[in-house]
């Protein structure tokens, strides 16, 4: 899985707010609304998803540089998934149209997250 290096983490650092999640606390429920993107800027996170029968199935555990909840750039659907904090996580939470003017901007950042959204879809 393709990874945000760090040189282009201040693109989101100024689109977005960093926030904070201690370990085994929710980032985001599956069935939310998604209008936030999140790159993971320290600790890991785990994707699951939540069968009818209210079993999680773990999808996978992702980390430093991962872009997660890139849903909010194909639409403003529901959530498929839930994200939840293995250990202490740091993310930067950008909006789509905070986000789009860097895009714009930096052609390598728009390939990678066009590339990142693609591969989850």
């Amino acid at each position: 899985m393709k990874k945000i290096p760090n040189h282009l983490f201040c693109y989101f650092e100024m689109a977005g707010v960093k926030q904070s999640y201690p370990a085994n606390s929710i980032v985001y429920m599956q069935g939310e609304n998604s209008l936030n993107i999140y790159l993971v800027c320290k600790g890991r996170v785990r994707m699951y998803y939540t069968a009818s029968s209210g079993k999680e199935i773990t999808v996978r555990i992702m980390g430093e540089g991962t872009l997660i909840g890139e849903s909010a750039f194909l639409s403003y659907a529901s959530r498929d998934t839930s994200i939840s904090a293995v250990n202490d996580v740091e993310t930067i939470a950008c909006s789509l149209d905070k986000m789009i003017p860097y895009m714009q901007e930096n052609r390598e950042l728009n390939e990678l997250i066009l590339q990142l959204v693609m591969e989850n879809y």
